[in-house]
């Protein structure tokens, strides 16, 4: 939450910033987005060359700079492979996703129309007693969904197409009569941290006055959570927002159910009642907030899901792999080949950003070594070893698909797979052990089933170590003395025990059984 001593002394939230621009109408092909001037003021709709064109980013490189003294190619090193950035096809679709939501969100938004302002406030006038009860939810045709995998490139991505748009626009008339409007193309924020709706409403507050130096931060800011997202949907309305992006959205798990829940329902009636399209981007860990009903995985489905993974090896991997390899500054040039491309897709468990960081470490482990500076599988192995000791388990197990192995780490297991280990572990438990002897070993090193890991490569990929690490942790699992515990039926020990089983909550489970009771009942 935004804290501060007295109204003078803030502290600013910082959100994406983009470019303000006057309006320039453009003539537009398609004839229902002709005579709307927030449609006509857009950039016009690009090609799939015009898309990659903006959205890559290829700094510049110079062979001689292999001849610098190390200290220096170490910072050169850096600051190239920070800033590069390879358009791939997924890439293009959400490009396509976000002009479609904008465009769209504008059809039934027009100043030019004398009937679309009264009409609007009509509307939002009856969003206020909506956010006491449940609200009756219509479909959020136009919004959607980022999940994926962290380092897959969902924030980078976003934040690449919103910044090829004029954030604000700033009208002054249209078709020879006056027309006096700020226009908010795109706004994206961050989920706060607590998962808090106050919190979420008090940040854009401050990412509009940072934009337009309004003042609506200290105007609001004070007022109770419901007051807080009419104002938040009325500035909405007022400067026509196009597009309303809110990243890491897994910060929702951490807010009480009704709070996650009320949320996403007030993003469904602020798309009903504006006609504001909202992408939520977020990791795996978000799965189970988004699509804990069908009504809200309808309502994020508008564009399609855009669930990213990480990529396979095959022609994209190729693409983005050559694209990075130019980047070298070894002293000794090194030519890409099969075997490298296939260690470095080993060792990122194919997840963009870690590739780039397995390159930009092996650079400078080759450097600082003080020999022939090569690239080689072998230099590739000794950097991860040495310098991503705490994520390479994580890497070998999605590399692999131990996703049994990856329960812990919600925010890299797809939610079908996390419920399919489950599912796998419990049978696996509730199994007898004279049924084979694969389930007797499983049984003798614990519950956990026995996952079979693939041979380690040529490449020296980390699934022997990962393998160790997983047996390690079996091994030190202690059993109860006197073996499992079988408790008598109906017993508060055998509830607890079911509550894993069933899929239910403990306290729905224990009340159930009759273990709570309400207070008016004793």
């Amino acid at each position: 939450m935004i804290k501060h001593k007295d109204e003078s002394q803030l502290c600013h939230y910082h959100s994406l910033k983009g470019r303000l621009e006057r309006a320039a109408y453009r003539d537009q092909d398609i004839l229902d987005y002709v005579g709307n001037p927030l449609i006509e003021a857009l950039p016009p709709i690009w090609s799939d060359q015009e898309v990659m064109r903006l959205l890559q980013d290829k700094p510049e490189y110079h062979e001689t700079q292999r001849t610098l003294p190390g200290q220096q190619r170490h910072h050169l090193i850096d600051t190239a492979l920070n800033g590069l950035f390879v358009p791939l096809p997924m890439h293009h679709l959400v490009e396509q996703a976000f002009s479609r939501m904008i465009r769209g969100g504008y059809l039934q938004r027009n100043p030019a129309d004398y009937r679309y302002m009264p009409q609007s406030l009509e509307k939002l006038d009856e969003l206020g007693p909506s956010l006491h009860g449940q609200g009756q939810a219509l479909s959020m045709a136009t919004s959607t969904y980022m999940i994926g995998t962290p380092g897959v490139g969902k924030t980078s991505t976003s934040q690449r197409i919103l910044l090829q748009y004029p954030q604000v626009i700033e009208h002054r008339n249209y078709g020879g009569r006056p027309l006096t409007l700020q226009q908010i193309v795109w706004l994206k924020l961050e989920c706060p941290f607590d998962g808090r709706i106050k919190n979420l409403c008090l940040n854009f507050f401050q990412a509009v006055d940072n934009l337009l130096s309004t003042n609506y931060y200290l105007r609001y800011h004070r007022c109770t959570t419901e007051v807080l997202l009419v104002h938040m949907a009325r500035i909405a309305l007022l400067h026509c927002l196009g597009i309303l992006v809110i990243d890491e959205v897994q910060h929702l798990m951490v807010a009480k159910t009704e709070g996650s829940a009320r949320m996403l329902n007030f993003f469904v009636q602020m798309e009903n009642t504006i006609g504001t399209p909202i992408v939520l981007v977020g990791t795996n860990e978000a799965l189970p907030c988004l699509t804990g009903a069908f009504r809200q995985t309808r309502r994020g489905t508008g564009q399609g899901d855009l669930i990213w993974e990480s990529l396979k090896e095959g022609k994209v991997w190729d693409l983005f792999v050559q694209a990075l390899w130019r980047y070298q500054f070894t002293k000794t040039p090194t030519k890409l080949t099969a075997e490298l491309s296939h260690a470095l897709f080993d060792y990122s468990a194919g997840i963009a950003d870690f590739a780039i960081k397995v390159y930009r470490l092996a650079q400078h482990w080759a450097i600082n070594a003080h020999k022939d500076e090569m690239l080689t599988p072998e230099v590739l192995r000794r950097a991860v070893e040495e310098n991503l000791r705490l994520p390479s388990t994580i890497l070998g197990h999605l590399l692999n698909k131990n996703w049994s192995l990856l329960q812990d780490v919600p925010d890299v297991v797809p939610l079908q797979k996390r419920r399919a280990a489950h599912s796998v572990a419990g049978e696996t438990a509730s199994q007898p052990a004279s049924q084979s002897p694969s389930t007797e070993r499983n049984e003798s090193q614990g519950s956990e089933p026995l996952i079979v890991q693939s041979e380690t490569s040529s490449a020296g990929t980390p699934s022997t170590e990962i393998k160790a690490v997983s047996k390690s942790r079996k091994s030190n699992r202690k059993q109860p003395p006197g073996g499992s515990q079988h408790a008598p039926a109906g017993s508060l020990l055998q509830v607890v025990q079911a509550v894993g089983q069933h899929g239910t909550a403990p306290y729905e489970t224990l009340r159930q059984a009759g273990f709570v009771r309400q207070a008016t009942a004793l």
